[in-house]
């Protein structure tokens, strides 16, 4: 009865009491061997047993060949010998496009007769009135890359200095400081000076000069610039700019663009563009910039990247054999330039024609540049003052030095000369000087598809502010720009450009740069 009892109590106290419990203990391994081959059965019927295989940490931060050998033999040919995309530190540092734009302009044309193109255009509430210009800086990709910080690093960047550079530098003790003023803040004019009162600035005091009467002289629009000397400025008056000094082979044709400008616009006359009719070349290219199936959406989430690349990485910092490399290159473009303007290459006798819609199928993205411009074009002066002076070459029309970048990460210096747009109907021919910063996309897949000779149709509309559209194709090579800058005139329809690429190396195959020192 008391075994009974314990089995009926079913725990671990009827186990070992007699023979009946040997054939129970039998019974319960006999019961847990046939769940276990039913469990291997059931797991054989759902597939093959997986074997566990060694595995590969994630390729963080290294390269891995297809021939390392490791404990278990090769890696094998699936992991292929290439680059890794180096890894950012930061994050794009984002500002206003157009406050950064000029004030990038006025030190790179010169600070002195650029603060007066800046007066004269807020004196005139120019800034906001030009729909090209802001037609230009509202689109995504134009507005986004001339509005990171990485973009006027670059363009600062020794490299691109070679090009053109500038120093800022104190002003001269013995020179003077230009004012504009209003006109009631001339008090009195005598036989050989003019009293004027400097107004205070912020926190800054303004004060009473006696200038000579050739130091004043009176804008358009009432205002009158005054050139007082250092010594009569006191301490506590508003500072005087500093001034900045033009290097690099092409700085004294941009140092040039800030006097000419100034003088345009103050003798120059205010007319009305045109409209832009579809059938009219170089007036119906603003079209073209917010097409979503020529520039793609997000196009430039890769180049700010790249963008951010080159200055942690130091990319534009060349070697010695780059040095040369880019000197050289200047050298052969200026030869080219040269060869092909006395060919007449740049000035053809009838507006050569374009295509009908010369971005028809195309998607850009391919490269990238960003380069300053400088544009002239004078109309009513002697033949041989009347464009760009590039080394005693009188060039009319339009030149740009900068850099360019690859979609796959290539990257280089770009130089391009266009001579003049000449306009479709005749009458439209006006006065066109200033200097800008310009955008471009290609769908070019090489560098080195974008040099040689093409026709760009293109659009330049400038009053105090100015801004330009061009596009081009030639064969399957489709570009599309657009330039935000100071500058005045009108001009449209075709002009030829030449241009060359100096490559530098690839961004991404800075890998074993990483981490940078």
């Amino acid at each position: 009865m008391a075994y009974r009892k314990d089995e009926e109590k079913g725990g671990d106290e009827s186990i070992g009491s007699g023979k009946t419990g040997r054939n129970s203990v039998r019974s319960i391994v006999r019961k847990e061997a046939t769940a276990m081959g039913r469990s291997r059965d059931s797991r054989r019927a759902r597939g093959p047993r997986r074997t566990m295989l060694p595995g590969v940490e994630p390729l963080d931060g290294r390269v891995l060949l297809s021939g390392a050998t490791v404990a278990v033999g090769k890696l094998g040919p699936f992991i292929e010998p290439g680059a890794i995309r180096p890894r950012l530190r930061q994050a794009p540092t984002v500002v206003n496009a157009s406050p950064a734009l000029n004030q990038y302009l006025i030190a790179l044309l010169g600070p002195e007769e650029m603060e007066q193109v800046r007066a004269q255009a807020a004196a005139r509430g120019v800034g906001f009135r030009p729909s090209l210009y802001q037609r230009v800086l509202s689109q995504p990709p134009v507005g986004s890359i001339l509005g990171s910080l990485d973009t006027y690093t670059l363009l600062n960047s020794p490299a691109t200095q070679a090009l053109v550079g500038f120093n800022t530098v104190a002003p001269d003790s013995e020179a003077t400081v230009r004012y504009t003023v209003p006109a009631e803040n001339i008090i009195g004019i005598e036989t050989g000076a003019t009293t004027v009162q400097i107004p205070p600035d912020g926190n800054q005091a303004g004060f009473i000069a006696t200038v000579p009467n050739q130091g004043v002289r009176e804008l358009p629009e009432g205002s009158f610039v005054v050139d007082v000397p250092i010594d009569q400025i006191p301490a506590d008056a508003p500072a005087p700019p500093p001034d900045t000094v033009g290097t690099g082979a092409l700085s004294p044709i941009y140092r040039g663009t800030g006097p000419l400008l100034t003088q345009a616009l103050l003798t120059g006359l205010h007319q009305r563009g045109p409209n832009a009719p579809v059938v009219v070349r170089g007036l119906r290219t603003s079209r073209l910039l917010g097409d979503p199936r020529v520039v793609p959406h997000g196009l430039q989430a890769n180049y700010l990247r790249l963008m951010r690349v080159a200055v942690e990485r130091d990319a534009f910092d060349p070697t010695q054999a780059q040095s040369q490399q880019i000197a050289d290159g200047i050298q052969q473009f200026f030869a080219e330039v040269g060869d092909l303007d006395a060919a007449g290459a740049f000035s053809p006798s009838v507006p050569l024609p374009t295509s009908p819609n010369p971005l028809a199928g195309a998607r850009l993205g391919g490269t990238l540049q960003v380069t300053n411009g400088a544009t002239r074009d004078l109309v009513n002066v002697a033949p041989g003052q009347s464009g760009l002076q590039l080394f005693g070459l009188n060039f009319p029309g339009r030149i740009d030095s900068g850099y360019v970048i690859a979609a796959n990460g290539d990257y280089g210096l770009v130089l391009s000369a266009r001579g003049p747009l000449q306009a479709a109907p005749a009458g439209f021919d006006t006065d066109v000087v200033g200097g800008d910063v310009r955008v471009e996309l290609s769908n070019a897949t090489r560098l080195t598809d974008l040099n040689g000779l093409r026709v760009e149709e293109g659009t330049y509309v400038g009053s105090v502010v100015s801004g330009e559209v061009t596009t081009s194709r030639a064969g399957d090579l489709a570009t599309l720009g657009a330039s935000a800058g100071f500058g005045t005139g009108l001009a449209f329809g075709t002009g030829v450009s030449y241009t060359k690429v100096i490559p530098l190396g690839n961004l991404n195959a800075l890998i074993p740069q990483f981490p940078p020192s």
